[in-house]
C-alpha cells in the first residue's frame, strides 16, 4: 500500500512554477507560472508543439528536476522538503512512470521486470512476484511471465511497462508519448489498458502526447504553449 492516504482527493498541487535554462549567457524561460491542481483519478492531457517544455514539466512534476522557482506537492509533501534518498523513495512509492520507449531490464524476465519497483523498495521476493504476476494477469500476459523483453512484441513490451509503474499503486502516473512507439492500433490496446488499470487503482494520470486520439479520451486536455498551460477542453 502507498504510505500517502487518499483520502484527501487533491494528489498535486503546482503553485506558480518557472524554469528558466541560461543558454550562452541569456536566461531561456521555458515554463512561466505554471499552476495546476490535480485530484485522484483524474485524466489529464497536456499538449503542445515540440520543444514547448512538456517533457521539462513532466519531469518537474515528478521530481526528477527541480523548479526555478515555485512549489510542487503530491499527497501533501512538498517535493522541494525532501533530500537524498528521500526523493527516491517517495518516487518510488507515489510516482509511477511511464515512457515512449519501454525502458525494460533486458536480462530480467517480464514479471522481474514488473516486480522491480517493489523489490528495489525492499518488498520479499515472493510476495513482489506474486503482485507482478496479478497485475500482468489484468494485462493479458500471463503466458509471458518468463519471457525476456527482445522475446516479446513493442506492445507486450509497452504493456509490461504499463505494469511496472502502477505495481506500487501510485498516487500519480506521468506518462510521456507512452504509446508513441507503437502502431494505431497498438496504441490503441495499449492506452486503452493504461486507463483500464488507471480507473481500478484510482491513480492519477497525466500523459503528455502529440496524439489526439488519445488527448481525447482523457477528461481534461491542457494546452502548453508559450511557457502557459491552459486548460482547453474538460469531457467530464
Amino acid at each position: 500500500m502507498n504510505e500517502i492516504s487518499k483520502e484527501s482527493k487533491l494528489v498535486l498541487n503546482a503553485i506558480d512554477l518557472k524554469k528558466e535554462f541560461s543558454d550562452a549567457g541569456k536566461s531561456l524561460q521555458i515554463l512561466r507560472c505554471i499552476n495546476l491542481e490535480i485530484e485522484s483519478g483524474d485524466k489529464i492531457a497536456i499538449v503542445g508543439s515540440s520543444g514547448s517544455g512538456k517533457t521539462t514539466l513532466l519531469q518537474l512534476l515528478g521530481g526528477l528536476d527541480i523548479a526555478s522557482s515555485g512549489k510542487i506537492l503530491i499527497g501533501g509533501k512538498d517535493l522541494s522538503l525532501l533530500k537524498g534518498n528521500e526523493i527516491s523513495n517517495f518516487r518510488n512509492r507515489s510516482i509511477g512512470f511511464i515512457y515512449q520507449f519501454h525502458h525494460l531490464l533486458p536480462e530480467f524476465s517480464a514479471i522481474e521486470n514488473v516486480a522491480m519497483p517493489l523489490l528495489i523498495r525492499g518488498d520479499r521476493y515472493k510476495l513482489a512476484l506474486d503482485e507482478a504476476r496479478n497485475i500482468l494477469g489484468k494485462i493479458n500476459l500471463l503466458e509471458r511471465l518468463y519471457h525476456k523483453p527482445h522475446e516479446l512484441s513493442g506492445g507486450e513490451r509497452q504493456r509490461i511497462a504499463v505494469a511496472r509503474a502502477l505495481i506500487t499503486r501510485p498516487l500519480l502516473v506521468l506518462a510521456d508519448e507512452p504509446t508513441g512507439n507503437l502502431d494505431s492500433k497498438t496504441s490503441s490496446v495499449v492506452f486503452d489498458l493504461m486507463l483500464e488499470l488507471n480507473s481500478d487503482m484510482d491513480t492519477a494520470l497525466v500523459v503528455v502526447t502529440h496524439d489526439n486520439n488519445i488527448a481525447n479520451k482523457m477528461e481534461k486536455v491542457f494546452e502548453l504553449k508559450n511557457g502557459i498551460l491552459q486548460k482547453i477542453t474538460s469531457n467530464n
